[in-house]
C-alpha cells in the first residue's frame, strides 16, 4: 500500500469515519506488512498524545477536566496483536525525562472563521483565503452582540455534476499550508485539527440535518481545484470528518465538532468544507448556523525506539 493510502486510510480509521471494508482492508495491510504495523503504531502514539488537548464533543461551552479515555474502533485480534507485538518483540521505549507534549500553533492561512468579512463567495472557491460555496449568508443573531455568523440558506448541487442531488449546503476555504513546514521542528510529527461550532435554533422535532466539518490536504497547484471538486477528494493525500445529527429544540443549541488528520511533509494545500445536509425533505435550513472555524497545527516529537538486541 502507498504511503499516501495507508495515511489517508489510518486517519479515518482514528477519526472514526472508517467503514468496516476500510477496516477490513487495514487488518489486511498490517497483517503483512511489517513497514506499515510501525509506521500503524506511530499514528496510534500521535492520536494518543493528541488526545489530552481536546475538549468534550458534545458542548461548545464546556471545558476538559482532563485527559479523554483514548477508544479506536475494534481491529480483528490478529491485526491488534501484530501491532501490540511491536511494544514486547522487537522494540523498547526510550527512557525520557519527561512525557512529550503536543505544541498547539493556530493556522492564520485560514481567513475569517467567524464571518465577520461579509458575503460569501458563490460556487468552489478560486484562491485561498475567502469562503465560496452553496448559498448561505451571514446573520447577525444578537444586535446588542453584534457579532456575524453564517446561516445555511438552502441544499444545491455541486458546480462540477449539476445533474447531481441537492442535499447539502456547503462552503468551502482553501489554506495555503507550505509556510507550516518551517513550523515543523525535525524530529516531530504533525497533524492538523479543524474546529467548528455548529448551531440548530430550530423547534424541537424539525426536519433532521446532518452538520458536517471536513479537510482534505493535497499536494501541487489549488489553481486547478474549482473545475475537479468533488471528484478530486478522492486524490487527497490526507482527510478528515466529523458528522453529527441534529434536529433543533436542544437546551444548548451550540455544538463544538472537531477533526483532525495527520499532516505529510509533501501537503501543499488544503479545503476546509463546510455544510449542513439535509436528511428529510426541505427548502430552506431555517436557524442553522456555523460560526468560530480554527485550524490548529499540531506538532509532536516522534517517541525514540530503539530495536533490542
Amino acid at each position: 500500500m502507498k504511503e499516501e493510502d495507508l495515511h489517508q486510510l489510518a486517519s479515518r480509521y482514528l477519526n472514526g469515519s472508517a467503514d468496516a471494508e476500510e477496516i477490513a482492508t487495514l487488518e489486511a495491510e498490517l497483517g503483512q506488512d511489517p513497514g506499515s504495523r510501525r509506521a500503524f503504531l506511530r499514528h496510534l502514539h500521535l492520536d494518543a498524545a493528541l488526545s489530552g488537548h481536546r475538549r468534550p464533543e458534545s458542548s461548545a461551552g464546556l471545558t476538559s477536566s482532563g485527559p479523554r479515555k483514548v477508544q479506536w474502533p475494534a481491529l480483528s485480534a490478529a491485526a491488534a496483536g501484530l501491532v501490540a507485538g511491536l511494544f514486547t518483540a522487537t522494540l523498547v521505549w526510550g527512557q525520557m525525562s519527561s512525557p512529550p507534549l503536543a505544541a498547539a500553533t493556530p493556522v492564520h492561512g485560514l481567513l475569517d472563521g467567524s464571518f465577520e468579512s461579509g458575503p460569501l463567495g458563490s460556487g468552489f472557491p478560486g484562491t485561498d483565503g475567502a469562503w465560496s460555496g452553496d448559498p448561505a449568508e451571514t446573520v447577525r443573531l444578537d444586535e446588542a452582540d453584534r457579532r456575524n455568523v453564517l446561516r445555511f440558506v438552502r441544499p444545491a448541487p455541486d458546480p462540477n455534476t449539476p445533474d447531481g442531488r441537492a442535499i447539502s449546503c456547503d462552503v468551502f476555504q482553501l489554506v495555503d499550508l507550505r509556510p507550516l513546514r518551517r513550523l515543523t521542528p525535525a524530529g516531530h510529527e504533525a497533524s492538523l485539527e479543524l474546529t467548528a461550532d455548529m448551531g440548530d435554533a430550530r423547534p424541537p422535532g424539525s426536519p433532521s440535518i446532518t452538520f458536517i466539518c471536513q479537510l482534505f490536504l493535497f499536494s501541487g497547484n489549488p489553481a486547478d481545484m474549482p473545475r475537479r471538486w468533488p471528484a478530486a477528494a478522492s486524490e487527497a493525500l490526507a482527510t478528515g470528518a466529523r458528522l453529527t445529527d441534529s434536529t433543533g429544540g436542544t437546551d444548548l443549541p451550540w455544538q463544538t465538532i472537531r477533526t483532525r488528520c495527520v499532516l505529510p511533509d509533501e501537503a501543499d494545500f488544503a479545503v476546509i468544507q463546510i455544510g449542513a445536509r439535509r436528511n428529510e425533505p426541505m427548502e430552506d435550513f431555517g436557524a442553522v448556523h456555523a460560526d468560530n472555524i480554527t485550524l490548529t497545527l499540531r506538532t509532536q516529537p516522534v517517541l525514540p525506539l530503539r530495536h533490542q538486541p
